[in-house]
């Protein structure tokens, strides 16, 4: 029982630095083209386009490997 609470705590530290990675990386994107475009709209439209398609890039490739099912 102990191990499945550290492994949970691991799991939830993960999710957190990769949100947190994934906000950064975004504020870093927003500056950079922002400057290049002149308007944050646009810039805002473009990351948040290509962070919707890396979503569905992702779940296509990935999806087609599910992991293994327990019947119940």
């Amino acid at each position: 029982m102990k191990n499945n609470a550290r492994a949970s705590k691991l799991i939830y530290a993960m999710f957190f630095l990769s949100g947190i990675s994934g906000l950064i990386y975004e504020t870093v994107w927003l500056r950079m083209l922002s400057r290049i475009l002149g308007n944050t709209v646009y810039a805002t439209s473009v990351i948040l386009a290509a962070f919707m398609a890396g979503l569905a890039i992702g779940s296509f490739v990935l999806g087609k490997y599910p992991g293994p099912r327990k019947t119940v």
